[in-house]
């Protein structure tokens, strides 16, 4: 839907259903025909989805970059991967410095179309816990630091849903410090989408009002609680973050 505007109907994976013979307009071809080198990158395996063939030949792409790719090059450490994929501050920080290089090897802007992944179920916490010395290695924060006012009412699964997005929060942050330390911030523009549901009903999150209570959740007037799960997934988190009116990213 975001590479094509195309908005399909009932069950049907659009680019599995209509791919042969098709010539969509989209995102990367609108941009290479402005002259951006266009790529897009995922810490899955390209057979995914079919990423690694589809997102050239009918999205696109100049190149797409996945997990074989990353082994290649030396960014898939088993020693920090989240889940069996890459994580999001290796993948993202790695995709900046490759923006950085094709930007002074061909003269091009470049568009990057980067899928995170670290924030997918299912959310189990396989990185270190008790690494204090290093944040970039203690990935998920104690529990009590989230919730200060108690978490017992709280299923596991939520409070493990809770810390990657945490993570997730945490590894934007570095990549927009790369940014800025690559000297590319000031000329990037960021968009950033959310992608699906996260497995987690909502009437868990606004039951627990105590402890998850914010202006948005406040607001949702209960009834039929299918219809409130529709509406929440209905509404999809869209960022547009302009560089060249940025502020001082630090470790302050």
């Amino acid at each position: 839907t975001i590479m094509t505007g195309l908005y399909p109907e009932g069950f049907s994976y659009t680019v599995y259903e209509y791919a042969e013979n098709m010539d969509y307009e989209t995102l990367p071809k609108l941009f290479n025909d402005k002259g951006y080198y266009s790529y897009s990158s995922h810490a899955n395996i390209g057979t995914f989805y079919l990423r690694s063939t589809l997102h050239k030949e009918l999205y696109g792409f100049n190149e797409h970059i996945d997990e074989r790719v990353l082994q290649e090059v030396g960014v898939y450490d088993e020693d920090r991967l989240l889940h069996t994929w890459v994580n999001d501050i290796d993948f993202l920080e790695y995709n900046i410095e490759y923006m950085k290089e094709q930007y002074d090897k061909l003269n091009q802007p470049i568009f990057n179309f980067a899928v995170t992944i670290s924030c997918h179920m299912p959310y189990e916490m396989s990185l270190k816990e008790d690494d204090e010395d290093d944040p970039a290695k203690n990935l998920f924060i104690e529990k009590d630091r989230f919730f200060p006012y108690g978490y017992e009412e709280l299923s596991e699964e939520m409070i493990r849903y809770i810390e990657h997005v945490s993570y997730t929060d945490y590894a934007i942050g570095k990549a927009f410090e790369k940014l800025e330390e690559t000297g590319l911030l000031e000329d990037t523009v960021v968009i950033m989408y959310g992608d699906h549901g996260g497995g987690i009903d909502c009437d868990e999150i606004i039951e627990r009002t105590d402890i998850l209570s914010n202006d948005i959740n406040n607001q949702v007037i209960f009834g039929d609680m299918d219809t409130v799960n529709r509406r929440m997934l209905l509404e999809v988190p869209f960022i547009i973050y302009d560089g060249s009116e940025s502020v001082e990213f630090s470790e302050k």
